[in-house]
């Protein structure tokens, strides 16, 4: 159970619906709040459900009536800014009682003040303990506590800078509960890293840096019961290395503190309850308490939801075309792969198109020169001379026929290491910026480019967050992807490498879930893109056979790839659209089963949004199944039944729903 505050006020709820399945007759449902300490009513309390909906505020009287179906599945919380609750939240589980009786307890906010620790140039490193306010010679700071968890910092520094803030600090350890075998400590590295708490260091201190290597900026610590999330919750973002140790976490900021400089911090933290034998699994209710504030701050920005062109919202993904990988380019083969699979696949993208052949020198033709360099991504935005003027009549063949056709692009590197684009040096003639933009718009206008794939670009930090969010929002155009994922990043997503990584376990037979069981893996160790596609269940992304996710595309592979990018609900990133290179105008058997679902259930022009498996259990073992909520409010299920088993169920918010004995499904289920 989630640790007890101290308590001096009980808030009393007859609650609400937030998740319905059924057709039961409404029932009043009242909320009634009272101080412990003089049994007099306490209002101003807002009640809301676990996609932050506000249900209703408590009156004068500290009562508050709601109407809601009979059965219903979800979460609920109140929220104070004078006030903290535990348990932080009280889960719906279909039926109850009328006027059943959920109860918060509170304490005053100034009871659980952070704190917060400072590294200063000299090397100093000093621990501010929980406190409203601090004030000493190095510096001054006020805490204030917002409501649901999040805290402001503004720390006014004193005549010696300040390398490093540390907020929160975590002076004692944090434990969830007092068995800390089942715990799994979750870090936003790439798609998102999980690991077994029992495997990490007492002030051994993990993390990577957003935006950029890491997607957002947050850590978890989660259990079968329980979870706590620590994340940055500052607009525009700025950046940040969310940490983890042993039962410990924190957000160290690196951006130095000049001398009397006064800076603003805020941060979330935030306990959730939770039910993972039910399907409310406490790591993803503990991401979605962060996912609903960012929502809502970029959409305070006009930035979301994320503006996508009709195109990039229809298109069933991309024909990836590796121009390098070719010893001898051949006018007519990327030709006859547009003619094949055109139709289905509206997008042609290449990639080392400034390169020769990157394979066995010998075979390169023409001849390399003396020290030439090869690869698919060299920062060149000259196209090779071998392809002679034929890739922009192919673009302008592709555009003719009502596709998009895009070039690869990148920022520049300096002995691998990727320039910030907030430098306003001018290098070679350029700053990095400008190097950036050039190439882009040297596709549209020489290489006729209407797509544009913008390599590493939210794979490594590239300087402020403001400026990356206003180019991509402002100058780059609609129809293009970036690399890897930023959450605050408006723009489409490529997760391909997010499958099955040469880095950290990964694939078949791991996943996040499985760490909460320490019996059943053999892993202490895990990337799962489950992680970052559930914080962003509502922007485009593209997966498939690119970076290191080739290794399970095809049929010798069972499909794998192309079976995770369908669960997830992931635009085709092909790199591989037949099934053998003996016929080449044969497609994909796996690709062709998810086209012809998703045209089926009119897939895209429905936009569901990614729900990960919230609400779903009891799910076979040798199944997989995701969830999505269509504008409509329907359920759809993707269905993975390698084996095509029969006669197989899952739950769903206490439903039985079978599952078609088909290799790849969609099961519909009707409005919530």
């Amino acid at each position: 159970m989630t640790r007890l505050l101290r308590w001096c006020l009980v808030l009393l709820v007859l609650i609400t619906p937030v998740q319905t399945r059924g057709a039961d007759n409404d029932r009043s449902v009242i909320v009634k709040t009272t101080s412990r300490a003089d049994g007099r009513p306490v209002g101003g309390v807002v009640i809301v459900d676990d996609q932050g909906a506000t249900l209703g505020t408590t009156n004068a009287e500290g009562l508050l009536t709601i109407n809601r179906p009979g059965a219903s599945w979800g979460a609920i919380r109140p929220v104070h800014p004078g006030l903290v609750f535990d348990p932080p939240n009280l889960l719906i589980q279909g039926r109850t009682d009328d006027h059943a009786r959920f109860n918060f307890e509170a304490a005053p906010a100034e009871s659980v003040v952070p704190s917060f620790a400072v590294r200063f140039v000299d090397g100093r490193f000093k621990v501010y303990r929980s406190a409203a306010t601090h004030v000493d010679p190095l510096l001054r700071a006020s805490l204030e506590h917002l409501g649901d968890g999040r805290w402001r910092l503004k720390l006014t520094n004193g005549r010696m800078p300040i390398n490093e803030l540390w907020f929160p600090w975590p002076a004692d350890p944090q434990p969830l509960d007092d068995e800390i075998n089942d715990d799994v400590a979750i870090e936003p590295t790439r798609g998102g890293i999980a690991k077994r708490m029992t495997a990490l260091v007492e002030w051994g201190w993990r993390g990577t840096l957003y935006p950029g290597t890491s997607h957002g900026p947050y850590t978890i610590v989660a259990d079968h019961d329980n979870a706590r999330i620590v994340a940055a919750t500052n607009w525009p973002p700025i950046a940040v290395t969310p940490m983890i140790s042993r039962q410990r976490q924190t957000l160290r900021f690196d951006d130095p503190i000049a001398a009397g400089a006064t800076q603003t911090f805020t941060v979330m933290i935030a306990e959730v309850a939770g039910d993972a034998s039910h399907g409310q699994r406490p790591w993803r209710l503990a991401l979605d308490r962060y996912r609903l504030w960012l929502n809502g701050a970029m959409a305070e920005a006009g930035l979301h939801p994320v503006r996508y062109s009709p195109f990039m919202k229809s298109v069933e993904g991309w024909l990836a075309y590796g121009l390098m990988n070719h010893p001898q380019y051949d006018p007519a083969h990327p030709r006859s792969i547009w003619a094949n699979f055109g139709d289905d696949f509206r997008w042609m993208q290449f990639w080392g198109q400034m390169s020769n052949y990157a394979g066995d020198p010998k075979l390169a033709r023409p001849p390399l020169v003396d020290q030439e360099k090869v690869g698919c991504c060299l920062p060149l935005a000259a196209t090779h001379p071998r392809y002679g003027d034929d890739l922009p009549k192919l673009a302008d063949e592709i555009r003719a026929d009502g596709g998009h056709v895009g070039f690869y692009c990148r920022p520049r590197s300096f002995d691998g290491v990727y320039g910030r684009l907030d430098d306003p040096r001018v290098i070679n003639g350029k700053t990095n910026l400008r190097f950036l933009t050039n190439w882009i718009e040297h596709h549209r206008r020489t290489n006729h480019a209407n797509a544009y794939y913008l390599d590493v670009t939210a794979a490594v930090y590239l300087g402020d967050p403001a400026l990356m969010i206003d180019l991509l929002d402002r100058q780059v155009p609609d129809d293009a992807v970036c690399e890897f994922v930023v959450d605050a990043y408006p723009k489409a997503f490529l997760m391909s490498g997010f499958f099955l990584s040469t880095a950290w376990p990964s694939g078949p037979g791991h996943s996040v879930d499985g760490l909460f069981d320490p019996e059943a893996a053999d892993y202490d160790t895990v990337l799962d893109p489950r992680v970052v596609r559930t914080l962003i269940g509502d922007r485009i992304v593209f997966a498939g056979g690119s970076n290191t996710d080739w290794k399970g595309w095809g049929a010798k592979n069972n499909y794998w790839t192309e079976r995770q990018t369908f669960l997830i609900g992931a635009k085709f990133d092909v790199t591989m659209p037949f099934e053998t290179y003996a016929n080449q105008a044969e497609m994909n058997h796996a690709l062709a089963r998810v086209l012809q679902l998703r045209r089926a259930t009119r897939w895209w022009l429905r936009e569901p949004v990614y729900r990960d498996r919230a609400l779903v259990y009891d799910v076979p073992a040798g199944i997989d199944v995701r969830r999505f909520v269509d504008r409509q409010g329907v359920n759809l299920f993707t269905i993975d039944n390698p084996a095509q088993q029969k006669d197989q169920r899952f739950i769903f918010a206490g439903r039985e729903v079978v599952i078609p004995a088909e290799a790849m499904s969609v099961v519909e289920i009707g409005p919530e």
